[in-house]
């Protein structure tokens, strides 16, 4: 874990985008920390987890203010979960070996009107199968 930084600030810059960042903010947990090396930089934070091989990079928060802490990137492989305007900024760092973009989904709680009724999850079963398959 990054030496005398103040993981609070840290949170507060992931919270600005929790559905972007909710992994991060997941690696925030004690069982995870000690993997992470957290970099911030105003509202900017780069993330170096080492717990898969090859390592995570993450970005988030205002690109202009990643440049600077841009260079704690380590040499070699990684793997990185990058928005499209911090993913230009390494296209002088990286050789990617292949690239994809991936989705988030989330669920505003006050926006849900389930068959139950506003709020209310209903657990799913076998056979809610084809309606899953046919979102996906």
């Amino acid at each position: 874990m990054s030496e005398a930084l103040d993981l609070a600030e840290v949170r507060a810059a992931l919270e600005a985008d929790p559905v972007w960042a909710a992994y991060a903010l997941a690696d925030l947990d004690p069982e995870y920390a000690e993997r992470c090396q957290w970099h911030l930089n105003a509202d900017a934070v780069l993330l170096l987890y080492d717990g898969f091989d090859p390592p995570v990079v993450f970005a988030c928060g205002a690109a202009d203010r990643l440049p600077p802490i841009l260079t704690r990137l380590p040499p070699g492989r990684v793997q990185y979960t990058l928005r499209p305007e911090h993913r230009r900024l390494l296209d002088d760092h990286l050789e990617p070996e292949r690239e994809f973009r991936a989705w988030r989904m989330a669920l505003e709680p006050a926006r849900f009107q389930g068959a139950a009724g506003p709020g209310i999850v209903e657990p799913l079963d076998h056979a809610d199968l084809p309606a899953m398959l046919a979102l996906f």
